[in-house]
């Protein structure tokens, strides 16, 4: 969908993207914890221990990747200065990794709940809320937003990756 913006978009969304998955490392990682010992808890019939085990872990994510987000976000200009490209795709994704320095606490909310719920036993869910949120939300705002409109392509990065904040509302309630 951005490739409709053009070239540079393209190459400041592939650097942008590269840098935050490294940054996003503590709470994919986390989410894995989350499985683990949320499941030892359900499989050993301590739904109490599961519960707690669930919300500590999960803020613990959230503050984690609140403060690696605001290291991104203050690397964010420095980061795409490695890269051998021209002044505005370093522009761009400047502005696209303190974008996702924004979202990463949130991102981080939604995949350890992502998590919750899978070491439940509840796979189809995870799959229609992960899989199936990005296309039946995220592709078709990003689709209609950079095809449709002439808002600017920061800011369209910005409303898409924005979208994970209704799926933290749905990851609460599938949670709670």
């Amino acid at each position: 969908c951005y490739s409709a913006r053009g070239l540079d978009v393209v190459a400041s969304v592939n650097i942008a993207t590269t840098v935050t998955t490294i940054f996003n490392v503590l709470f994919i990682a986390s989410g894995n914890a989350v499985a683990i010992m949320v499941g030892q808890c359900l499989g050993a019939n301590d739904i109490e221990g599961a519960k707690k085990t669930v919300w500590r872990l999960i803020a613990f994510s959230f503050a984690g990747c609140t403060i690696m987000g605001a290291i991104l976000a203050m690397v964010s200009g420095i980061i795409p200065e490695i890269y051998n490209t021209d002044t505005y795709v370093k522009q761009l994704a400047s502005s696209f990794l303190i974008v996702s320095a924004v979202i990463m606490p949130v991102a981080s909310f939604t995949h350890n709940c992502y998590f919750t719920i899978r070491s439940g036993g509840k796979t189809f869910v995870t799959f229609l809320f992960d899989s199936g949120f990005m296309w039946v939300v995220g592709v078709p705002v990003a689709y209609i937003l950079a095809n449709y409109t002439q808002i600017n392509i920061v800011t369209v990065y910005f409303c898409v990756n924005a979208v994970e904040m209704l799926k933290a509302i749905l990851a609460f309630i599938l949670v709670k």
